[in-house]
């Protein structure tokens, strides 16, 4: 009895030590922080597993467990869609460029795969298009789209994780989810990344309906799912990877004949689909390449690299995320301490037991992620390219939360009031960081090009007939963007030199007024200072004689 007591006095012990080292992380005590977190994790691994299948709190009724998850996904898509039009502020080349390629279609051009911005498949653009017949042709309806996204990936999450590994892990993996900054983050921006999680989803899952009976009609969905992620976000490529190492776990006991017709269905399907892209790659390889030659690190001497990404890549979970201000909160974590301390706790629980199907597919599927999209890429860490992760990171995390709940004897009624704090929590968390911390953050207004944006604003409302040229110093796609549907009157110039071009109808908008030399002293053009509603300012040069 004593012994008994005295093993749940020391695991209790290890999970406080392990929230007060990501609590320390947290706080910017590196050393201290990761030697407790290393010392607890040893103190865990070496007991005896305290999760068994009687020990496990379970749901009472169906009925709860769908109350619960529609509370999860309600607080998640209030999350997603909260004051959307103001946070993030302003909008950046690339949200521009895709707003651009979606008028494209909107005006009859109908593309699979374009050229522009690196070369992009064009399934984002066709999402969107809708959003902007229903809701204007701007930037809240592009974040929008990419906000329903993020929403629809709960349930679908919740899905997977329910049939990998029943109702009392799904609920609260679903509410890490629901809760994630990083989620939410990439959510709220009109970058095609958001829909990579969502491909990688329904491919697991159509693949984990399909294996046991062998139905054509899974594979087949599997693979449509596999062949649309390569039309969507770089990172998507990986997808078939996903695929493939889904099948190999699958079929570790063998492979029926019937299972066999279906993976070459899906294979026939999923080149039929990839034919018109594979196509276009083939006609001009450098676009299959162009994007990954830029990121890939030099491959002539990867050891530094590596080295230096597998460090950025261990402690970006915890105590130092992605860097760049559009994806992440500089300098804070991809995870809320609450979802680290549980991660941490999964994975010594994954170390400890048996490692079932869903804990291997987990383990595999963050460590497919992590290393195509932080160890072999720069900048490391990358929140858009490792977005992915975050599925398993999630199950692993509820995995976490199970052993806490079992390992004290807690109660279905109790289990399901805890996990409400729980979700509570860590969207607690999220609202601090994000919607206070993150919004007025004036680093996120100037990665986000507000002077553009403010530019493109006046356009839009008070722009004439003449044309205008535009400092290259402000982007031209942001503000061609937002200006819409003034943007053929729009061109860019380069400041501080000789305008060869000059059309003495034109105005011109800069930043400082040294970058349109050629206007100095010209009694025949007038200067005015744009104060925009954000703070930022910009100058405008116009003909005397226009209205």
């Amino acid at each position: 009895m004593d012994s008994a007591r005295g093993n749940q006095f020391l695991r209790l012990s290890s999970y406080l030590g392990l929230a007060a080292g990501v609590v320390m992380l947290h706080a910017k005590f590196s050393w201290p922080g990761w030697l407790v977190i290393a010392l607890c994790i040893l103190l865990l691994c070496r007991q005896r597993p305290a999760l068994s299948a009687s020990a496990t709190p379970r749901l009472e009724t169906r009925r709860s467990e769908w109350i619960l998850l529609l509370a999860v996904m309600a607080a998640g898509a209030c999350l997603r869609v909260w004051d959307l039009a103001q946070v993030p502020p302003g909008c950046w080349y690339d949200e521009a460029e895709n707003g651009l390629e979606t008028l494209r279609i909107l005006q009859g051009d109908f593309f699979l795969f374009t050229p522009r911005n690196n070369g992009r498949g064009a399934i984002q653009f066709f999402w969107t298009a809708p959003f902007f017949r229903f809701f204007g042709e701007n930037v809240f309806s592009l974040r929008l789209a990419a906000a329903v996204i993020g929403v629809l990936t709960l349930p679908a999450a919740w899905m997977l994780f329910h049939r990998l590994a029943g109702p009392a892990l799904a609920l609260p993996a679903t509410a890490v989810l629901a809760c994630s900054r990083w989620h939410i983050t990439v959510s709220r921006i009109g970058f095609d990344a958001v829909m990579t999680p969502l491909f990688d989803i329904l491919l697991v899952y159509a693949l984990l309906r399909a294996w046991p009976a062998g139905s054509y009609f899974w594979f087949a969905l599997a693979g449509v799912v596999a062949a649309l992620a390569n039309y969507g976000y770089a990172a998507s490529r990986l997808t078939p990877l996903l695929a493939l190492f889904t099948i190999l776990l699958l079929s570790k006991d063998g492979c029926s004949r019937q299972q066999q017709r279906g993976l070459l269905f899906l294979v026939l399907v999923f080149a039929v689909l990839l034919f018109p892209l594979l196509s276009g790659f083939l006609a001009n390889p450098r676009l299959l390449v162009n994007r990954s030659s830029q990121v890939i690190i030099p491959l002539t001497r990867p050891v530094k690299p590596l080295l230096h990404n597998l460090r950025t890549t261990l402690r970006m979970l915890h105590e130092r995320g992605d860097a760049i201000p559009r994806h992440n909160l500089p300098g804070k974590p991809m995870l809320d301490p609450i979802a680290g301390t549980l991660l941490l706790i999964g994975l010594c629980a994954a170390w400890r037991g048996k490692l079932a199907f869903g804990k291997w597919l987990a383990l595999g599927w963050m460590a497919l992620v992590l290393f195509f999209g932080s160890l072999l890429t720069q900048p490391a860490p990358h929140a858009l390219r490792t977005l992915s992760a975050l599925l398993p990171i999630c199950l692993l995390a509820a995995g976490g939360w199970q052993v806490l709940l079992a390992a004290h004897a807690i109660t279905a009624r109790r289990s399901m009031l805890l996990t409400v704090v729980l979700c509570a929590g860590m969207a607690g968390f999220t609202v601090h960081d994000y919607f206070f911390l993150y919004a007025r953050n004036p680093q996120i207004r100037q990665s986000f090009s507000a002077t553009a944006y403010a530019v493109g604003l006046y356009l839009r409302e008070h722009a004439g007939t003449m044309p205008y040229f535009i400092s290259d110093a402000i982007s031209l796609q942001v503000v061609q963007f937002v200006a819409y549907p003034r943007t053929p009157q729009v061109r860019p110039f380069i400041p501080r030199q000789t305008f060869a071009a000059e059309d003495p109808s034109a105005a011109y908008i800069v930043r400082t007024d040294d970058e349109v030399p050629w206007l100095d002293g010209r009694t025949d053009y007038r200067r005015q200072r744009i104060d925009a509603a954000g703070g930022e300012t910009f100058i405008l040069f116009f003909p005397a004689t226009a209205q």
